[in-house]
């Protein structure tokens, strides 16, 4: 799980502040995605291809809508065999290929995350 602290821009923290709680968590549930579809992108880049079923399931969804939370992930849907592959078995070395695609990608989708918050919120 990456989880992210937007700081250090004032006018951005102070319009937040003024705003209401469903329209601060509209704005970071639309960064967040953005965001995170630029992981995605490169989780599919790399993702090893058999059949192509693992990349076509690789997808973006929204956590589940809560007081506490707010955000996004990825998900292999329809692919039993992805946790296998990601984290390995006793018989396989794990590939790591969501780990790499987040840590190649986590600047960048950072940056769009925050950009598009700005704007949703400036």
């Amino acid at each position: 799980m990456i989880a992210a602290n937007l700081t250090g821009d004032k006018q951005l923290q102070a319009k937040l502040k003024r705003l209401a709680d469903k329209d601060i968590k509209a704005a970071v549930r639309k960064g967040s995605r953005a965001g995170i579809k630029k992981i995605q992108a490169g989780a599919k880049d790399i993702a090893p291809k058999k059949t192509g079923a693992l990349r076509r399931g690789i997808k973006v969804r929204s956590l589940p809508r809560s007081r506490n939370r707010v955000g996004t992930q990825i998900k292999a849907t329809g692919v039993p065999y992805y946790g296998p592959l990601e984290y390995g078995t006793k018989h396989m070395e794990a590939r790591e290929f969501m780990k790499q695609a987040s840590e190649d990608h986590k600047e960048a989708a950072g940056q769009e995350a925050a950009k598009i918050i700005r704007d949703e919120v400036l």
